[in-house]
């Protein structure tokens, strides 16, 4: 299994693969959006090759189903462009939401639980495999708590309704506890996830979160890997069962939230009897230091 996170700044394709390195991964998101000149998009590419680093996604970050006609054009072609460029450097899968009707880019909406808002995401993510064909990257969408997929059997019917052999699932199991039922039973939670979607996982999100117990009616919160709920060990053993499968961590706030986090994880996954398979020259566990 390969694990990656985020870095610090960094300016080169040389400087970005020493951070991922220190930082102990052996995978990484890629840190080039489409836009960028192929030169400087296949620099980062041959650097990660060469370094026996495994690019795991490509974000394609916007909002297909916007109510605003030119925005959800706009993103459809980031989207396309995303993917295109994730098979051409190699990543394992381009990565989205499905997207909302709200005017924040990712929020809740009622629109968004409509059928019309599913058939939507199913003729849109049609379109960008369908404009793209990637021969190795696969599209993916990423589950949220108000937008499809936002559960394991929500996201099956979605992969059949598709229908196509390129859309694959990305794995983020904190992003679908939006209830007090799947918080209580988190673990069992994660495992039904993994069961259920297991072959066509391409990516895998790992958080950590904690109830807050004197919000009402409901408060979830994301928390820094190790300070939360979670069980790290059973979402690592999950993840590990599925192979040469990235996992990352994400949304925290400092160069040294991600250090502590790699060395949690990392940890958590020494004791486990997980290996982590890192490239030549990656921070051993024993010297590594937050």
């Amino acid at each position: 299994m390969r694990f990656g996170g985020g870095v610090r700044a960094f300016r080169s394709p040389e400087e970005w693969i020493a951070n991922l390195r220190e930082f102990g991964y052996g995978a990484a998101i890629f840190p080039v959006d489409a836009s960028a000149p192929r030169g400087e998009r296949m620099a980062y590419a041959d650097a990660a090759q060469k370094s026996g680093m495994l690019i795991g996604e490509v974000g394609a970050w916007g909002n297909p189903l916007s109510r605003d006609a030119a925005q959800a054009a706009e993103a459809l072609a980031r989207c396309k462009a995303a993917l295109a460029m994730a098979d051409e450097v190699g990543a394992r899968c381009c990565v989205n939401i499905s997207g909302t009707a709200s005017s924040k880019w990712d929020a809740y909406d009622p629109w968004n639980y409509t059928d019309e808002a599913y058939m939507r995401i199913v003729y849109s993510v049609r379109d960008i495999i369908d404009s793209v064909r990637p021969a190795r990257a696969f599209y993916t969408l990423e589950p949220m708590p108000w937008m499809h997929p936002w559960g394991p059997d929500d996201y099956l019917q979605l992969l059949r309704d598709v229908d196509r052999p390129e859309f694959g699932a990305h794995m983020d199991c904190c992003n679908m506890i939006n209830s007090m039922e799947r918080y209580h039973s988190r673990s069992q939670f994660v495992s039904e996830c993994f069961e259920k979607l297991g072959p066509h996982i391409k990516s895998v999100h790992i958080k950590d979160i904690r109830l807050d117990a004197n919000a009402l009616p409901l408060s979830i919160k994301e928390v820094q890997p190790g300070s939360g709920a979670m069980d790290f060990a059973h979402m690592l053993k999950c993840a590990a069962a599925l192979g040469d499968v990235p996992v990352f961590t994400e949304h925290l706030g400092s160069a040294g939230e991600y250090l502590a986090a790699s060395l949690y994880v990392r940890g958590t996954a020494k004791k486990a009897g997980i290996t982590l398979a890192v490239p030549a020259g990656a921070m051993p566990l024993p010297s590594f230091r937050a």
